[in-house]
């Protein structure tokens, strides 16, 4: 409401100034709800912030991972990874992530495919406060993944996941960290405790570009992956990356991804309906 109220004050001074309406409504509120996407993509690591108040956002890209050990063991992976994150208030958000799978396994004695849906998650993320510097943005993250007796990717149990997200941001470079644990629900009971530790860097206005380490330290193993991304507009993101799964250097598991990030502003439409209907009213 204060927004409005701002906007409404801004285009009365304009009527008494001159002789007919000439602003656009549409670019001062766009101007005020300038705020870019706060995607989770590209690259592994969870942004602390939500997606924004009363804002819905899609992240969605297509994965292509390989193996290839000395033409013994072949693997070969296609994936739609995509989350689907509703806004509550600036604090809370709910969210959803997915994703479509296709796999071959080759040796020289089977080739198998596996192609499917695993056990979406729905979470709710919680960022308690925001950060300016040297004091880190904080946030939360907790889902639940279902049970499932069909298809290629069963699930024999419920599974859970917790992490806790932080990024300190300063002018063109950014530190980011996450946590978690997570009891996938299948055979293996043991829980992982997957860590990212990513850096960003801005280049511009619109490019941004990170470099980062992951894994679980369950293992020892040490993945790496790379990228940049590119915002045309504040509510759309383009992104590019890639990197490898494991040390092995000579046989690694390589992959490449690619994505966009896109939200949807609640508040943004409510505001220019609300703004257009006021300058209507005054023309008349």
């Amino acid at each position: 409401m204060k927004n409005i109220l701002v906007i409404s004050v801004f285009s009365l001074i304009c009527f008494n100034t001159q002789a007919q309406f000439d602003i656009d409504p549409g670019k001062i509120i766009d101007k005020m709800f300038g705020t870019p996407v706060e995607s989770d993509r590209p690259g592994q690591a969870m942004n602390p912030n939500t997606a924004g108040i009363l804002t819905l956002q899609l992240q969605t890209g297509f994965n292509y991972t390989s193996f290839n050990a000395d033409k013994i063991y072949q693997f070969k992976n296609y994936g739609v990874p995509t989350q689907i994150r509703l806004g509550i208030t600036k604090k809370i958000e709910l969210n959803t992530s997915f994703s479509y799978n296709y796999s071959r396994h080759m040796s020289s004695s089977f080739d198998t495919t596996f192609s499917g849906f695993p056990s979406p998650n729905l979470g709710i993320r919680y960022n308690p406060y925001d950060g300016d510097r040297w004091k880190p943005y904080l946030g939360f993250q907790a889902n639940l993944s279902f049970l499932s007796h069909k298809g290629d990717y069963r699930q024999q149990n419920f599974g859970s996941s917790f992490y806790v997200m932080t990024s300190n941001r300063f002018e063109v470079v950014s530190f980011n960290t996450n946590l978690g644990v997570v009891f996938q629900g299948n055979d293996l009971m043991q829980p992982a405790f997957p860590w990212v530790l990513n850096f960003g860097f801005k280049i511009g206005k619109k490019w941004n570009t990170f470099i980062e380490g992951f894994g679980d330290f369950s293992n020892l193993d040490l993945n790496a992956d790379a990228g940049f991304s590119y915002t045309p507009i504040n509510d759309l993101q383009i992104d590019l990356f890639g990197g490898w799964l494991g040390d092995n250097f000579a046989d690694p598991y390589w992959f490449i991804e690619g994505g966009i990030t896109y939200k949807i502003s609640f508040m943004k439409m409510i505001a220019k309906k609300k703004a257009k209907g006021f300058l209507d009213q005054m023309k008349n």
